[in-house]
């Protein structure tokens, strides 16, 4: 019988990917890999951007399911793949070159890969507004694509930086025409500001210094500005999306 040397003992033990992150993107990349019979570990590092949201849309077949169910589905569909493993925990760290890496786990742990696959997403972060976190992904939202339908025809509003202000408009204008335009302090064009008003788009440029919604449903009740104007609204667009990263391992020299 023929004993494995250190070396080979240490590749046999080594995944072909260590995948960052179990969202969608994770979780898709998982379910490839696993068909190609790669040795996959998958870092699921908790909840998903998404979560506050009631439901997800847009996704091939999946439409209108939550979060929760397409992350749940997503992995359903992985136990059919023995090489792939998923785990509970964040990468903290990484080191070492294209076909040798180690990542370093929050737990203390360190797992040794081939390739390191980022698919942790990003984290949003909220202005200092009171009460915008608290509606953020059931009345304040950010892609039209994914939550204007739900508030179509009803009052909404549009808030941003005065420079993207004017595309944002245009956007969520074609979902209602009961619709007002915010800024954050910024200043508007004045061929923007030209545009919003052929639009028949109120434009309001003192800032916005709280947000009220519904306690238990968190919809969008009534924005009040900085001036003390109150408007009620039951969606907002915000137009920036800012973010940081969620769980990308710090990397030491890596290549």
């Amino acid at each position: 019988m023929e004993c494995m040397n250190t070396k080979e003992a240490e590749m046999a033990e080594k995944y072909d990917v260590v995948v960052v992150g179990a969202g969608a993107a994770g979780l898709s990349a998982a379910l490839m890999l696993g068909r190609s019979k790669r040795r996959t570990l998958v870092l699921d590092g908790g909840p998903p951007r998404n979560a506050p949201s009631e439901h997800s849309h847009g996704f091939f077949t999946r439409d209108g399911a939550s979060p929760e169910e397409l992350l749940r589905h997503g992995r359903r569909d992985l136990e059919a793949y023995p090489s792939v493993e998923v785990r509970e925990g964040v990468a903290v760290g990484a080191s070492g070159s294209d076909g040798d890496f180690e990542v370093g786990l929050d737990g203390g742990e360190a797992v040794a890969a081939r390739k390191i696959l980022l698919a942790s997403g990003v984290v949003d972060e909220m202005p200092d507004i009171p009460g915008f976190a608290e509606a953020w992904g059931r009345g304040i939202f950010h892609c039209p694509y994914c939550h204007g339908w739900e508030v179509r025809d009803a009052p909404l509003a549009v808030y941003g930086d005065g420079a993207s202000l004017m595309h944002r408009v245009v956007l969520i204008r074609n979902l209602s025409r009961d619709l007002v335009a915010i800024t954050d302090g910024s200043g508007v064009s004045d061929e923007d500001r030209g545009k919003v008003s052929a639009l028949g788009v109120l434009l309001y440029e003192s800032g916005i210094s709280r947000v009220e919604s519904d306690e238990e449903t968190g919809k969008l009740v009534r924005i009040v500005l900085g001036d003390g104007a109150e408007i009620e609204r039951e969606g907002l667009s915000r137009t920036r999306r800012k973010g940081r990263d969620r769980s990308s391992p710090r990397c030491s020299g890596v290549k």
